[in-house]
């Protein structure tokens, strides 16, 4: 299983555009965006294989859950904030305007 994964991430990061450092800045925050949006689904997996190897649901890790995921929409406006680069070179509209200052 192990080995399925490491060729699954080799695959990716070899079909990966080269970055420059103009672009870097966007790559980051869509690869944090990415990693962060995944948590969800992660953990959805495991509270079912935990129900699976327990043979009763965990409710209370699933509402807790849950109410800790309601906060995420700060965090989901915050990195959309930095998604916008309308000028296209690659780095985010609210980053030039920090270095302008």
């Amino acid at each position: 299983m192990i080995a399925k994964i490491e060729g699954l991430l080799k695959l990716v990061v070899s079909n990966l555009p080269k970055v420059g450092k103009a672009k870097l800045p966007l790559w980051v925050i869509i690869v944090f965006a990415t990693l962060y949006l995944s948590l969800p689904l992660l953990f959805i997996i495991a509270w079912i294989d935990d129900w699976k190897t327990t043979g009763k649901p965990d409710l209370v890790m699933l509402d807790t859950f849950t109410k800790t995921s309601a906060g995420t929409t700060t965090v989901i406006a915050f990195l959309a904030t930095y998604l916008v680069d309308k000028d296209r070179n690659g780095i985010p509209d609210t980053l030039e305007k920090e270095e302008t200052k």
